[in-house]
């Protein structure tokens, strides 16, 4: 009774000196009670530790986080106290040594990976690092753990060059975990990084390069259809815009119907004819028919000419097919569409080589009320189709006035 009467009054003498703000007492008070009563002296090393912190005194702090970690290995918050108390002192080889025996005692801390990871970068080993931050997402519970795994992957392995190597990893997560679109979040996001390289040498490259790119492009593609549909039905805009541009260039017929729905929807109008412009990029002529309807609508059971953004970008993608299933369609835009249509049918017509256009073409250069872009890019189809029997006859009308240019430069504006 005497013993546990002594514990009684240390403890209490403990809480009266640090109420009076008398730290350094109250750490002696401790030190005596561990003398009295081992059996808690993990718990009392545990607080002088936290006292010695408060009035600054690191390398006791240090002494007393240690002896509570040596009396009780297995205390993975032991450990990571210790490696915070290592890493404050700069002393970065001890912190790691801490923080891998916290994760070891407890592989489900993962805030410490977060810590170990960093003083790793701060070393140069960034693939252990990376390591680290593959387990957080593969592992945590939390989204915003693994949302910021993920970015900080991803930082390594742009540098890297290896961000391909994240992606395969997180693939498999994705698709097998539909209910958390963390994954299928980040994922698209990889997606967007990966493709921008690539995209730019298919616009900008030399041929060979270019080709190279669109290879990688469809290999991408052949993989990544199904998270990137999944996101055009996100609610978050910006997922919506990186799958719309990514799958533009991946060359995945199964997504043109897809994105031709998605242009048809409620949503944000930028966001519907960059859709459209995507599906019409992948040249399937299946869809054909469905473009000719958006640009031509049956409204009361007669044929209309639409002129919204999305039936432009309709005809656009009627004149991107570049298949002959495509010609008729297009003779019909080059006579009743919208002049900014027309000129689309124009550029198709010329990149498919249609020879049988060529009255249809003159007659739209003639065309004084057409606009004048139409007029130009039915003179330049001439041009391209060689038809010199129209072309001299149009320059020497427009001589003098708004003159419509014929010349190779054109094709230079215009992607078909």
């Amino acid at each position: 009774r005497r013993v546990l009467a002594g514990d009684d009054l240390h403890d209490a003498l403990e809480r009266v000196l640090v109420q009076e703000n008398k730290i350094a007492e109250a750490i002696a008070v401790l030190e005596k009670l561990v003398a009295v009563e081992p059996k808690r002296a993990r718990e009392l090393y545990q607080r002088m530790a936290q006292y010695a912190l408060q009035i600054y005194k690191d390398d006791d702090a240090i002494k007393y986080a240690a002896r509570a970690v040596e009396l009780n290995p297995d205390d993975a918050e032991g450990h990571r106290r210790l490696a915070d108390m290592y890493r404050s002192r700069q002393d970065v080889d001890r912190a790691i040594l801490e923080y891998r025996a916290a994760i070891l005692k407890n592989d489900r801390l993962y805030i410490v990976y977060f810590s170990l990871a960093d003083l790793l970068l701060s070393k140069g080993q960034s693939e252990e690092a990376d390591r680290l931050f593959r387990r957080v997402i593969r592992g945590a519970p939390d989204e915003e753990l693994v949302s910021r795994a993920a970015r900080l992957s991803m930082q390594i392995n742009l540098g890297k060059g290896t961000l391909e190597s994240l992606e395969q990893d997180l693939l498999p997560i994705a698709i097998g975990n539909p209910q958390r679109p963390i994954y299928r979040k980040l994922l698209v996001e990889i997606y967007g990084s990966l493709t921008f390289g690539l995209v730019q040498r298919v616009k900008h490259g030399g041929s060979k390069d270019a080709d190279e790119a669109r290879a990688a492009l469809a290999r991408i593609g052949a993989r990544a259809v199904k998270p990137l549909l999944d996101a055009l039905v996100d609610q978050d805009a910006g997922q919506q815009r990186i799958a719309i541009d990514v799958l533009a260039y991946v060359q995945n017929k199964n997504a043109g119907l897809p994105l031709l729905s998605f242009a048809q929807s409620n949503a944000e109008l930028s966001l519907r004819q960059r859709a459209m412009v995507a599906s019409g990029a992948l040249r399937d002529p299946a869809l054909l028919p469905k473009y000719e309807a958006l640009v031509f609508p049956k409204i009361d059971g007669e044929a209309q000419v639409a002129s919204d953004a999305i039936a432009v970008a309709a005809a656009w993608s009627i004149a991107k097919s570049q298949d002959k299933k495509a010609v008729p369609a297009l003779k019909k835009i080059l006579k009743s569409g919208t002049p900014d249509m027309r000129a689309f049918a124009a550029f198709g017509l010329a990149a498919m080589k249609d020879r049988s256009s060529v009255p249809l073409l003159a007659e739209s250069a003639r065309a004084l009320d057409g606009g004048v872009v139409a007029r130009a890019a039915a003179a330049y189809a001439l041009g391209e189709l060689g038809a010199q029997e129209e072309t001299g006859p149009l320059l020497a009308m427009t001589e003098g006035s708004a003159r419509v240019a014929v010349c190779s430069e054109c094709s230079s504006r215009v992607t078909l």
